[in-house]
């Protein structure tokens, strides 16, 4: 039962980064290259 709450949580937090990365990837790539 733990685990299964660790892996959810693990990929609701890996969604969210993911998100984060989407809306920030454009300023970082432009402002790198």
């Amino acid at each position: 039962m733990t685990i299964l709450i660790i892996i959810i949580s693990f990929l609701k937090l890996l969604i969210s980064n993911n998100i984060f990365f989407i809306l920030f990837k454009r300023p970082l790539y432009t402002h790198f290259h």
